[in-house]
């Protein structure tokens, strides 16, 4: 009768709202500082909802959560993510799905990763990318010689004058990778972008740093792969980690517009 479903009602409450006072202080400790950078708060708190309802279930299933209308998709599941479990997660989708973002976080107590898929184009999901007051110090500095002798730093040149930037993010960038770097790691990535450019097409660059975030069995990679489709091109990166026995704690995937073709550039003349 009604006495049973308020005892169950008051009940469930009660089980919700014990689980929210535990796992906030959990959630804020343990998820990286660069989730809640790169992660907007409306998902944030998809994922603390979708593991207030997981909370006493040990390990943590593999759950799948759709957002913004089904162009986000988040996987959540307990444990390191190891390639192998990276790669089976990435054979579900289909081998042209129109990737445009990736991300994944491992839980510093390694009982929770968090791997979210983005499918929305970069017209359709943001605007174009813009100088940040952050990014325009950097460059002062960079362009100064401030970094001339630390290898983890671009080295100066033309293309980072702060028109030719300003023009790169305009052209090339939308807004939420522009607010998912930092202005070091933007600037690495945009030299090797030039360095690819210069060499033609099917091309790969590589900027490898060691001791990530000061931690010496942490390496930083980053790849910039052109003439690629994201979904094929991540699962041979996951095997080939998982042939190194290498553990994946930390993913970004970003999706860069090249030069206009020559068709394009008719057009807009």
């Amino acid at each position: 009768g009604d006495s049973a479903i308020d005892e169950l009602r008051e009940r469930l409450l009660t089980e919700q709202e014990a689980a929210v006072d535990e796992l906030l202080p959990w959630f804020g400790d343990n998820l990286p500082s660069a989730y809640f950078k790169q992660v907007e708060p409306e998902l944030r708190a998809n994922h603390l909802s979708a593991l207030v309802a997981l909370h006493g279930i040990d390990p943590v299933p593999e759950v799948a959560i759709n957002s913004y209308s089904g162009n986000t998709l988040t996987l959540i599941s307990g444990g390191v993510l190891n390639p192998g479990k990276l790669r089976d997660q990435l054979a579900k989708l289909p081998i042209n799905a129109p990737l445009t973002g990736m991300q994944v976080f491992n839980s510093n107590d390694s009982a929770v990763s968090l791997n979210i898929f983005r499918f929305l184009s970069p017209e359709t999901r943001s605007q174009p990318g813009y100088m940040t007051v952050e990014l325009e110090d950097y460059l002062r500095e960079l362009n100064a010689g401030a970094f001339a002798s630390d290898p983890r730093h671009a080295k100066p040149s033309e293309h980072f004058e702060s028109k030719q930037i300003d023009n790169f993010l305009r052209t090339h960038c939308n807004d939420d990778y522009v607010a998912r770097s930092s202005p070091r790691r933007f600037c690495k990535q945009v030299e090797l972008y030039h360095d690819i450019m210069a060499r033609g097409e099917d091309e790969v660059g590589i900027d490898i740093e060691e001791s990530w975030g000061g931690n010496p069995k942490q390496t930083m990679v980053t790849l910039a792969v052109t003439n690629v489709m994201p979904v094929p091109v991540m699962r041979r990166l996951t095997d080939y980690f998982g042939s190194k026995n290498i553990n994946i704690l930390r993913t970004h995937l970003d999706i860069l517009s090249g030069p206009p073709t020559e068709t394009e550039r008719l057009a807009a003349e």
